[in-house]
Parts: structure tokens; C-alpha cells; sequence
């Protein structure tokens, strides 16, 4: 069977106009596509060169805020000094001078204080160096008077012009405990640490309920750090630790230590010794352990060290 004499023709033909419409519809894919391009292109660059001019404005405000924030800190800065001159002077530095250990061969670790007016205290750097000097200074001195070695790191060495403060390393954080460890005697520990701080003359608030400023050492050693919120005396240092101070927020006490151990999944708690049965209070006493930091004294249940209120060291 032949095919039609016209067939070959009319395929070559249909074959042509296919090829032509396709390239039509590639050229004119081809033209929008491009055409797009350039549009995308063209906003692109009206982009980036928007994103270069706020960038540079950026740039000069931080420029221009870092430079009132430095004269800002230095007003702040010289208002301190002059205020507390005498206190620095005669108190802090000598203070921190007798009580350091620049032979310490251990661990060790440096803190450089820093100038916080947007968040936390709202102190200059040199404002949170002298109320963390001041406040370590004062606690190693009580732990010398009370005989106590431990429950707080040890001042090695300080810089004022570098505003750094080098302490003795106290252990590991909560947070950052990977090792399973076991604590003794929690509520002893509390009672030195508030008695060492009582001593002092310092109130601690920033007991944070995460127990980053709670460190343990590898024998179980209770560790309190950080005290760059902490109130020593009654000297007000800036307004933030004085709202702190009203609030009482923060304040260190055998419950939100206990619950912050607890919470920990590295620690255990030791079960307390076997303690003898005593007749309960029949004086209107409370029982049971209690102890909480009140406006730097520490009140104590009675019942806690069986002790009259008399016989409470000082």
C-alpha cells in the first residue's frame, strides 16, 4: 500500500511550522525571562544600596551612642569616686590588699566588669568592680575571723585599671554539672554560707533559681559565686541592687537551695545522719529547720542548732 503522493509535503510542512512556533515560543520565553532578570537585577541593587546607607547610618549611630555612653560612664565614674573616695580609699583596697593570695598555684578564675546601663544593675564597669571587690573582700575576711575555708572562691589578685577581679576556682555550676556527685549536709552548708555572709556584712540577691551562681565542688562542697548583685553594709551602690534589696528577690535559703539541688539531675542529696529524739517545743516555737537571710542577719529557728538566741556566733 502506497502512502498519498501529497502526504510526504503536508509532514514537512506541519514539521516546519512546529520548529517555527517553538523557537518563536523559546524567544519569547527567553526575552521575558531576561526581561525579568533585569527588573530583579535593577530592585536588587536599589536593595543592596539601601542596605549599604542604613548600614553605614547604622554604623555612626553606634559610633555616636558609644561615644555618650563613654562620657555618660565617665560622669558616672567620677560622681562614684568622689562619693565613696573615702570608702574605697581607706576600707576596700585595703581590705582586698590584706585578704588576697597572689601565691595561689590552683585553678583559677578572672572576671573583667563590665558596664551594664541597658540591663542588670545599671553600674559602669568601674561601679561593678569595686561592689564585687568590695563584697569578696569583705567575705574572705569573715571566713578568716570564723575559721572557714570554703562555701566561697578566694580573691588572688585584682586590677583596677583593667577592672578585673582573679578568684580561686570554686567548682562547677548546676547548669553545667555532667558528673554524677553526691552532697552532704545541705542544711549545715546553708547555715556556714549565711553565717559566713551574716559575718560580712553582705546581702546576697542573686540566688537565680537555675543555680548558675551555685557551684559544687568534686567533694560535694556547696559554692556561691558571682557578686555583682549583692548589697555590703549599707552602702547603696546603685538602684537596681536597692530594688532587689526591697523586693528581697533572690535572697539565699535552705528551701530554694534544697529545690535547686533537687532539681539537678547530677546531684544527690545524702540522706541526713540519724539524729537522737528530742522532746517537742513547748514555748510557742515553730519545729523544724529553718533559715533565711533577712536584711543581711540571718534568723535562725532555734530548734536548727538547739542555740538561744544569746549563743549565736558573731
Amino acid at each position: 500500500m502506497h502512502d498519498h503522493p501529497d502526504a510526504t509535503p503536508k509532514r514537512a510542512i506541519e514539521t516546519t511550522t512546529s520548529v517555527r512556533i517553538r523557537r518563536f515560543l523559546k524567544h519569547v520565553l527567553d526575552h521575558s525571562l531576561g526581561a525579568v532578570g533585569l527588573t530583579l537585577a535593577k530592585h536588587y541593587g536599589n536593595l543592596a544600596r539601601q542596605h549599604d546607607r542604613l548600614a553605614h547610618r547604622l554604623e555612626e549611630l553606634r559610633h555616636k551612642t558609644d561615644e555618650q555612653l563613654s562620657t555618660a560612664e565617665q560622669s558616672v565614674d567620677y560622681l562614684f569616686s568622689m562619693h565613696f573616695r573615702t570608702y574605697i580609699e581607706e576600707e576596700v583596697l585595703p581590705r582586698a590588699a590584706k585578704v588576697h593570695r597572689p601565691h595561689h598555684d590552683g585553678p583559677v578564675h578572672v572576671k573583667r566588669a563590665r558596664t551594664r546601663f541597658f540591663r542588670w544593675n545599671g553600674m559602669s564597669a568601674y561601679q561593678n568592680f569595686i561592689l564585687e571587690l568590695d563584697a569578696i573582700s569583705r567575705i574572705n575576711a569573715a571566713m578568716l575571723e570564723l575559721g572557714e575555708t570554703r562555701h566561697f572562691p578566694l580573691l588572688v589578685d585584682f586590677s583596677i585599671p583593667g577592672r578585673t577581679i582573679t578568684l580561686t576556682h570554686a567548682g562547677t555550676t548546676l547548669p553545667e554539672l555532667r558528673e554524677p556527685i553526691l552532697v552532704h549536709e545541705v542544711e549545715a552548708q546553708v547555715l556556714r554560707i549565711q553565717a559566713i555572709l551574716e559575718q560580712a556584712g553582705v546581702l546576697y540577691l542573686d540566688m537565680h533559681s537555675s543555680g548558675k551562681n551555685l557551684a559544687v565542688s568534686p567533694d560535694g562542697i556547696l559554692n556561691v559565686i558571682d557578686f555583682d548583685m549583692v548589697r555590703t553594709g549599707d552602702i547603696p551602690f546603685g538602684p537596681a541592687v536597692e530594688d532587689m534589696h526591697r523586693r528581697g528577690s533572690g535572697l539565699i535559703s535552705l528551701e530554694n537551695i534544697r529545690s535547686m539541688l533537687e532539681r539537678c539531675p547530677c546531684v544527690t542529696i545524702a540522706a541526713p545522719p540519724a539524729l537522737r529524739r528530742h522532746p517537742q517545743p513547748t514555748n510557742g516555737h515553730r519545729s523544724g529547720p529553718q533559715a533565711v537571710q533577712r536584711n543581711g542577719a540571718l534568723a535562725r529557728n532555734d530548734s536548727v542548732r538547739g542555740l538561744d538566741a544569746g549563743d549565736r556566733p558573731r
